[in-house]
């Protein structure tokens, strides 16, 4: 019997994270994978070769928003006979070139949603919205949230695979908390990290697990206000791109993940109310707690994963190693954030 082709596509170079699941479940149902991105997501996940059955990277002058790329996509699926898409970024002009020209067809198309403001008056998104008739959201919290505006929002699900070998780093007394990407006002609250970390006055590392590149002004300042407070030891920056090895094994070795989301902040404007924090995805998948403001406690899923913070108990909650340990045994053993269920889920919907 012919397999059914599904065609995966990213052609915005960015949400790798939430590739690996999809095509570990896919392939897992037998399906044949037909796979639209561009060169550099393909250099950063050299692992994603094992899934692929066919492959259409984009050139060097083609342009993702481009409706000459739009149609060339659309030739494509023809040719490989694909029966479904699913587009990893259901939102943007290159989204919405793609789902014009392929209104009538007889292709069924999926899509991510990666934030819930697209739902809100955009006229891109009622476009993209008459093709793509089923979303996912990455958080069951904003499917909630979504369902109210848009009843397309039909299914959620956790990107929780990563390409990682696990290592055994045995125990330590060293305390290490991971802060998920580079030094960025909007998506943490710089000010505030400084506010917690003035309170911290044992040996705890904290690393920004991301590039905060040392020409850009709000790196600069951060630098310049850890100095001044004199904490520039207890904080690690990557001046450059983090290699998915360095990234793997950092987060493995830490003891929880630290979002740096606060209420009445920037950070607070998106994160856990118009989309999720990557920091979620990372901690679920790799079962690493997070540390997490007091102000999230209502959040159900993300509660199994969550030991909580104030301004004035930061500083003893970063030494309890012991909480640690004991919530990140509680996600290993939840079904809830296991890959096959998620995978599952993931199947079903496309199913439907």
């Amino acid at each position: 019997m012919k397999k059914e082709t599904i065609a995966l596509i990213e052609i915005g170079g960015s949400h790798d994270e939430c590739l690996l699941t999809q095509f570990h479940a896919l392939k897992s149902a037998n399906k044949r994978i037909f796979f639209i991105t561009t060169q550099e997501i393909i250099d950063r996940n050299p692992s994603f070769s094992s899934y692929i059955n066919e492959l259409y990277v984009l050139e060097k002058n083609e342009q993702a928003k481009d409706f000459s790329t739009a149609r060339r996509i659309k030739k494509l699926l023809k040719k490989e006979n694909v029966a479904k898409v699913v587009l990893n970024t259901a939102h943007g002009k290159a989204a919405r070139n793609l789902s014009l020209l392929c209104l009538f067809s007889k292709v069924k198309f999926f899509g991510i949603l990666h934030t819930t403001i697209k739902l809100k008056g955009s006229f891109t998104q009622k476009i993209i919205s008459c093709k793509v008739r089923n979303y996912f959201l990455l958080s069951q919290h904003l499917y909630d949230k979504a369902q109210k505006i848009n009843k397309l929002c039909s299914g959620w699900f956790y990107p929780v695979r990563f390409d990682f070998d696990p290592i055994d780093f045995g125990s330590s007394e060293k305390i290490t908390i991971v802060i998920i990407g580079g030094v960025e006002n909007r998506r943490k609250d710089l000010l505030g990290f400084v506010d917690l970390l003035e309170n911290v006055h044992s040996d705890v590392n904290f690393i920004f697990l991301g590039k905060s590149d040392p020409q850009n002004e709000e790196v600069i300042a951060f630098k310049a206000k850890l100095k001044e407070k004199r904490l520039e030891k207890k904080v690690k920056l990557y001046d450059t791109f983090v290699s998915n090895e360095i990234f793997s094994k950092t987060v493995q070795s830490c003891d929880a993940i630290l979002p740096l989301v606060h209420p009445n902040t920037p950070s607070a404007k998106e994160y856990f109310n118009r989309q999720i924090s990557g920091a979620m995805t990372v901690a679920f998948g790799y079962k690493k707690p997070m540390l997490l403001h007091e102000a999230y406690q209502h959040i159900e899923e993300m509660q199994i994963a969550s030991l909580y913070y104030s301004l004035s108990n930061f500083s003893s909650l970063v030494l309890e190693k012991e909480k640690m340990k004991e919530r990140e045994k509680a996600m290993i053993g939840a079904k809830e954030l296991q890959s096959e269920t998620q995978e599952k889920r993931y199947i079903e919907f496309l199913e439907r």
